[in-house]
């Protein structure tokens, strides 16, 4: 589930999957197709928190994946940022081929919605690489300024 916000920015997918579970034990589950806007019941997504001590909620691990996921997406978008102000700004073009490299969602991590890695170490490099290239992108405009 983790890697399933990164490859949705792979393939410029916009929907989303929700899982409403009701008081009654009822869930249902809901796909919003981005093309045609049809809902499909799928099964899958299961709970994101679960009923702690007094009826506190307790994070489910879905739940922190989907977290993870969600922090690299905004990753993403930082990077996309970076590069269109950096091409903007005529910047250091061998900076910008490879922030444009790192940015592109490795094959070893995601290759569509539903088909990406279980092996988390491809996951957690490209998350090192996304982080140090933002960090170079961001020195990049502070020296500039």
């Amino acid at each position: 589930m983790k890697d399933a916000p990164s490859a949705s920015f792979a393939t410029e997918c916009d929907g989303n999957i929700l899982s409403v579970r009701y008081t009654d034990g009822t869930v249902v589950r809901l796909h919003l197709s981005i093309y045609s806007g049809a809902r499909k019941y799928r099964n899958g997504m299961g709970n994101f928190v679960y009923p702690g001590p007094d009826g506190r909620l307790l994070p489910s691990l879905r739940l922190e994946n989907l977290r993870d996921g969600l922090e690299d997406y905004e990753y993403l978008c930082l990077m996309r940022s970076g590069i269109e102000k950096l091409r903007q700004q005529n910047g250091d073009p061998g900076l910008l081929a490879r922030a444009e490299a790192v940015l592109a969602v490795p094959q070893s991590v995601a290759r569509a919605v539903n088909d990406y890695s279980s092996d988390p170490s491809h996951l957690l490099a490209w998350r090192a690489r996304l982080a140090d290239m933002i960090e170079a992108l961001a020195s990049m405009k502070v020296s500039e300024q």
